[in-house]
């Protein structure tokens, strides 16, 4: 017997690729997305929705447990800083579009998800901090051809582990300030310069203040935090779970 299952489980990868390709590109390019983006696709996902609970090819309770799990999150997210509004959007649009894991036929390389919008944000986390590895080995060959903490004399060892994990040190003259890079440093009223390890991403004024000052100090060099455009990570890992699975699972699983 015919069933719409396959066919609109393959509508909602489609159309969540869609969604999420596009804001990628738009969150590498300006770090901005058009709410319409979430109203048109998240509308779009609550006709598929509905169509599966007419059909009965989606149950209440899965659909009701995904999206407010969502919106709950989001919420909490949003409230904490954790996520911009863009993120928080993402986060529900996407719960819409996927209440329940695709059935297409295509079985999890690692782990079944069990709650998928939650599988799509854990493997979304896990690729966004699997980057501070990246920045790790990128700093550490640096640090052959320059002396990355020179010039930072009160700068404790803690700071510096945490610096070659989150920032960057770039001249001064090709840093491109918000929204794509926030200053670490920052000018004391005694002409010092102060290091930080969590830069004010909410403040594009007060960034673009500081590395003025910087500049007219004649400082050359100064460590940034880069701003991860998570939309481009989040579309990582819809599309590992959608593979994949769910790696927190499946790693935890390794040590039970």
């Amino acid at each position: 017997m015919w069933s719409p299952v396959p066919l609109l489980s393959g509508l909602r990868i489609v159309l969540t690729i869609a969604m999420l390709g596009y804001a990628s590109y738009r969150d590498v390019k300006t770090r901005e997305v058009s709410d319409v983006v979430w109203v048109v696709f998240g509308g779009a996902g609550l006709l598929i929705d509905g169509y599966g609970l007419a059909a009965g090819t989606i149950g209440w309770e899965s659909m009701g447990v995904a999206v407010g799990f969502s919106l709950v999150f989001a919420l909490f997210s949003g409230y904490l800083g954790f996520f911009g509004g863009a993120d928080l959007l993402a986060f529900v649009a996407i719960a819409l579009l996927n209440p329940t894991p695709p059935e297409v036929g295509l079985t999890p390389l690692v782990f079944p998800p069990v709650l998928f919008p939650l599988t799509v944000i854990s493997d979304s986390i896990l690729i966004g901090a699997s980057t501070a590895l990246v920045v790790l080995v990128v700093n550490l060959g640096s640090s052959r051809r320059m002396g990355l903490f020179e010039g930072y004399p009160k700068v404790g060892l803690g700071t510096k582990f945490l610096l070659l994990l989150t920032g960057r040190s770039k001249e001064l003259s090709k840093v491109r300030g918000p929204p794509f890079e926030y200053p670490l440093e920052k000018l004391n009223e005694d002409g010092s310069v102060g290091i930080h390890v969590r830069p004010d991403l909410s403040d594009d004024a007060a960034a673009v203040e500081t590395l003025n000052k910087l500049r007219s100090s004649g400082r050359r060099r100064v460590w940034v935090s880069y701003s991860l455009p998570f939309l481009l990570v989040l579309g990582l890992g819809y599309l590992c779970a959608v593979v994949f699975g769910d790696f927190s699972l499946w790693i935890v699983s390794i040590f039970l």
